[in-house]
């Protein structure tokens, strides 16, 4: 008869709970991601791997992991970077979004059902590259926005976690202007025939009310390891101190349904 340790079921479950059918991606939207995270501006490209069964949203990656902002220093404001980048998983048959994001430097991982977005189309109509777009706005964890979408691209998807409409989404922007995703470029069907849409589960796994707080998890780790530099340099105890600055996350806010 064989026996299992309750550690050996817990990782099978773990492993099993980040798990996905690969595809084969169809096409791939290169976009400019602008956010004002700590109020700076800060642009990266992001890419947006899709299929008829799930996607991949990728940014912050690069082949080395490196911190800036606008050339000003670590202390002013960060942006980080690693060789995986931030990850919003989505697949469709199961409703679930899988993420991975950077905090600092650590990467924490964690799944949520995919968002509803209470969509509003208007009769508005733009072109955006060679597409006819037409105006949709929505609002979601306390930011209202703006999306553009075509249905000549026939995928009921879009950039981070957005998706929901009658087709794809090639331009989201909030009314304050502080996040956006704007269309650069389209390779549809991707010349490379090879490229897989999966998930990388690199990072520490938190629940995702748990995830919520991960910023809090790593200031506390921050303030521990300065307290300890600060002890072992003969300070008194009590007399370290560090402050949170205030960040603009792009999720302000979580529903009763969050």
């Amino acid at each position: 008869m064989k026996c299992y340790s309750l550690l050996s079921i817990f990782l099978i479950f773990t492993f099993s709970s980040f798990s996905q059918t690969k595809n084969n991606a169809e096409g791939k939207i290169t976009y400019e991601y602008i956010s004002h995270y700590t109020f700076e501006k800060v642009n990266r490209q992001a890419t947006l791997f899709f299929s008829e069964n799930n996607s991949v949203f990728i940014d912050s990656k690069g082949k080395e992991p490196i911190v800036y902002m606008n050339g000003v220093n670590f202390r002013d404001g960060y942006y980080v970077q690693d060789k995986i980048g931030n990850l919003i998983f989505k697949d469709f048959a199961l409703d679930t979004i899988q993420i991975r994001k950077l905090v600092n430097t650590e990467p924490y991982v964690t799944k949520e059902p995919l968002p509803k977005f209470n969509w509003k189309i208007k009769d508005s109509i733009k072109s955006i590259g060679s597409f006819k777009c037409r105006l949709a706005t929505t609002t979601f964890r306390g930011r209202n926005y703006n999306a553009w979408f075509t249905q000549k691209i026939p995928f009921s998807d879009g950039p981070w976690k957005f998706s929901g409409l009658p087709g794809m989404i090639l331009e989201v922007v909030s009314d304050d202007n502080d996040y956006q995703f704007l269309f650069k470029s389209i390779e549809m069907p991707l010349k490379d025939k090879k490229e897989i849409i999966t998930f990388n589960n690199d990072g520490t796994y938190l629940d995702f009310e748990k995830f919520k707080t991960a910023e809090d998890i790593e200031f506390q780790k921050m303030k521990k390891q300065g307290e300890a530099k600060w002890l072992s340099s003969g300070g008194k105890p009590g007399g370290y101190t560090l402050t949170k600055n205030p960040t603009n996350p792009i999720e302000l806010s979580y529903g009763k349904e969050d």
